[in-house]
């Protein structure tokens, strides 16, 4: 089955950002694969040739796409921004630990956009009770 035009779009991306040739990335293809076209590879022969990219140095952005009945990348977005908000974090280090206790996900890409609201609605509550701590503690 032919690769969807996503996936031959990010190929494409990785070839500009990487500025690889393109009689330099065809043969890539052919020597790897014994193809002569993106369009000829398998999903299969699509992965192996983005750890190639990756070795050459190519950095895929964190960035899941959209997913039938997943969260989208906007609330994932959100969690992230509110974990950093509740945690006074710079990064999302700790907040799969969290949906694993809370919301039995494992990792932030794995949930499902109930779950997702779910969690923003509590961490939205979670920020806003912290909100109100700190300022009863000013007063004090």
């Amino acid at each position: 089955m032919p690769l969807d035009k996503n996936k031959l779009a990010v190929i494409h991306i990785a070839l500009k950002e990487l500025k690889i040739a393109d009689d330099e990335y065809r043969n890539i293809l052919y020597k790897l694969f014994g193809v002569a076209s993106s369009k000829e590879l398998t999903g299969g022969q699509f992965i192996s040739l983005m750890g190639v990219f990756r070795d050459f140095g190519y950095k895929e952005k964190g960035h899941l796409g959209e997913r039938e009945g997943m969260a989208t990348q906007a609330q994932i977005n959100h969690i992230c921004v509110l974990w950093k908000k509740y945690t006074s974090a710079p990064d999302c280090k700790g907040l799969n630990q969290w949906l694993r206790k809370y919301h039995k996900v494992s990792h932030i890409r794995f949930l499902n956009k109930q779950k997702a609201g779910a969690a923003i609605t509590a961490l939205l509550k979670m920020v806003g009770k912290r909100g109100k701590d700190e300022k009863y503690q000013r007063k004090a």
